[in-house]
């Protein structure tokens, strides 16, 4: 399977998990929530209302929250709140479409990490040479990191903007493999 080539799969209405049932409570705290969209403290909203909703809205509210706006907000709270054990977590947090093709990766799994200066813990991980490419761009990276883990071991696969973006909870399942180095083109003055 060519990762580069992931077919586009976003803004398909039929791409709708199977455990979707609306839910009136879980609308009402999905409307607090969403009031603070792309801003650090929507998963702080989601963690102080989460148990108030079902498990379907729990975990594609989270998941929605994930793809849309993981900026500096707490990486130990976003892990806390993946770790759950609410049932229907791969169904439910990954459109259909994301689904399937997760379960078609194999089952050792290569994937890149731009790491930001600094960093000494993450989650997520792009299998699109493109994006760890675009990654390495915007932060000026020196490297593209290479890590291999078992498809067990990863969470979820988003292909939501246009990252091919696996998530592994606890980096210490995912084993450095090499590093890339990354050349920048020098901008003419």
């Amino acid at each position: 399977m060519n990762y580069s080539t992931l077919p586009s799969l976003g803004n398909d209405l039929k791409d709708i998990s199977p455990d979707f049932q609306p839910h009136r409570a879980s609308t009402v705290v999905v409307s607090r929530i969403v009031k603070k969209a792309k801003t650090p403290q929507a998963i702080k909203a989601f963690a102080d209302e989460c148990h108030k909703l079902s498990d379907y809205w729990y975990w594609f509210v989270l998941g929605t929250l994930w793809v849309d706006y993981t900026g500096w907000s707490d990486l130990q709270l976003w892990k806390h709140l993946f770790s759950s054990n609410r049932p229907n977590r791969a169904s439910s947090l990954m459109k259909p479409s994301e689904l399937h093709v997760f379960n078609q990766l194999p089952d050792v799994i290569t994937a890149a990490r731009v790491h930001r200066p600094g960093e000494d813990d993450w989650i997520s991980y792009t299998i699109s040479g493109d994006a760890a490419k675009r990654f390495a761009s915007k932060r000026q990276a020196s490297a593209i990191d290479l890590y291999e883990f078992k498809r067990s071991d990863a969470l979820c696969l988003f292909t939501r903007r246009c990252e091919s973006e696996l998530l592994v909870i606890d980096r210490r399942l995912a084993m450095h493999v090499r590093s890339i180095p990354v050349i920048h083109k020098a901008v003419p003055a």
